[in-house]
């Protein structure tokens, strides 16, 4: 299944708004999901979006003029200039676009709501035809502005399912689609947003917190047939599996979604089969399913394990550090690495300036974790021994850096602490255009 709006030939343009902004006087009797800003802000989103599809097109533009004015002999250049040149075509042509979001799962619980209630999955889609209707209004919109992508055709738009269901759930915009064409030819996607919501610490995606995903049983009665069961209990109860809330936000989004449907190890082939033939009745695009213990080191049941890993055991309050200099460019950052049984834990780095400037001959400490009374949030302490073994203690890293590179800090460590080895955490990221949005 597509986990972004890619395709062959096409790039992956990601923004993510995140839902969990839009609630207001969140976890309280009063919590409401703000749909007339999020109308807002996807329509402008949406008009970033296209505006990133230029940006791109310029940056491959210059490949290609890199391309050509290289000395080696044609045959040499030519996969990669044809690459470079359908990337190009492609791009111009379609002006695909893949407006997403982050934090659903947070937005529902900030309702009040519980994931897998069917108030839940009603406001979800109430949240989706709001995005859908807002971000296609803005892309014919600019239609009419910049033109429509290349083949607007529509006739070719009514053999859609997903255009007929425009023209039954939101007549007027189909009328204005139909009449004005739109400016890209898909436009929103679900994808993953497992970097984001680490930046951001909102649940990733479509994903229920702590799962990649969810099924719900509904007990069946004596009388119900045989082969609905596809799970029965200790005391010999019998119940019906099923997932929930992707169908939902898949109504409303022209890509793939990505989430998964996690299983047993010992689930039989003509329940995931069902699986597949429900998500196709319900017209999903794609599913993906998981069968614990598939392949080896992926999402592994750990229960009969009784030795703890690193992504698996908790923090102490105090963990050992190394200090480390470093020039980032001309400017002198230091850095400070937490350690878990010798191996890099969490980090806090930034510019070696300010509160944070520490004598030369300090390279190793200790990072001390706290509650603050007030706000009841995780602060980290620097502490080291001076020459005579005296305790000096730094309190509130977070403080002492800059809060961009604090989120980087963020992500890094959270990717050390499920065990990511460090050549796979520093090493260069795809290049892709993902933003979120709050």
């Amino acid at each position: 299944m597509a986990r972004s709006p890619c395709r062959g030939g096409d790039s992956c343009r990601s923004i993510a708004i995140n839902f969990y902004s839009f609630v207001t006087d969140a976890f309280t009797p009063t919590a409401r999901f703000d749909h007339e800003r999020l109308a807002k802000v996807t329509y402008e989103a949406q008009r970033l979006m296209d505006d990133l599809v230029d940006l791109e097109l310029e940056a491959v533009d210059r490949i290609l003029k890199k391309i050509d004015s290289d000395p080696e002999p044609d045959f040499v250049r030519r996969v990669e200039r044809e690459t470079w040149q359908l990337l190009s075509d492609t791009g111009r042509k379609g002006r695909r676009t893949g407006l997403g979001f982050t934090g659903m799962a947070d937005a529902l619980a900030a309702l009040n709501l519980a994931y897998d209630s069917d108030a839940a999955v009603e406001a979800a889609e109430h949240i989706m035809r709001t995005k859908c209707e807002a971000e296609f209004n803005s892309s014919i919109d600019m239609s009419i502005e910049r033109g429509s992508f290349v083949g607007f055709d529509p006739a070719v738009e009514r053999t859609s399912e997903f255009v007929t269901m425009l023209s039954t759930e939101l007549p007027e915009l189909h009328a204005r689609m139909m009449k004005h064409g739109r400016r890209n030819i898909s436009i929103s996607t679900v994808a993953p947003t497992g970097t984001l919501s680490l930046l951001t610490r909102t649940s990733s995606g479509i994903e229920p917190v702590y799962m990649l995903g969810y099924t719900r049983r509904r007990k069946l009665g004596p009388n119900a047939p045989k082969e609905l069961a596809t799970f029965t209990d200790a005391m010999g109860d019998q119940w019906e599996e099923f997932t929930v809330l992707q169908a939902a936000v898949q109504k409303y989004t022209t890509h793939s979604i990505s989430s998964t449907i996690n299983l047993p190890s010992d689930v039989s082939a003509e329940l995931v089969g069902s699986i597949y033939r429900e998500a196709w009745h319900m017209g999903l695009k794609g599913v993906t399913v998981y069968r614990d213990g598939s392949r080896s080191g992926v999402l592994v049941s750990t229960e009969k394990k009784e030795d703890a890993t690193l992504s698996h055991a908790k923090r102490p309050d105090v963990l050992e550090a190394d200090v480390i200099r470093f020039n980032n460019e001309l400017e002198p950052w230091i850095a400070v690495v937490g350690l878990m049984n010798g191996k890099p834990y969490e980090i806090f780095t930034g510019k070696a300036t300010g509160v944070f400037q520490l004598p030369s001959w300090v390279n190793k400490g200790w990072v001390n974790k706290r509650k603050d009374a007030r706000s009841g949030k995780n602060i980290y302490d620097l502490e080291y021994a001076d020459t005579d073994d005296y305790r000096v203690t730094i309190q509130g890293l977070s403080r002492s850096f800059d809060k961009e590179y604090w989120n980087y800090a963020i992500l890094i460590s959270g990717m050390l602490r499920q065990g990511v080895s460090v050549p796979h955490v520093v090493m260069p990221w795809p290049t892709s255009t993902c933003t979120t949005i709050r």
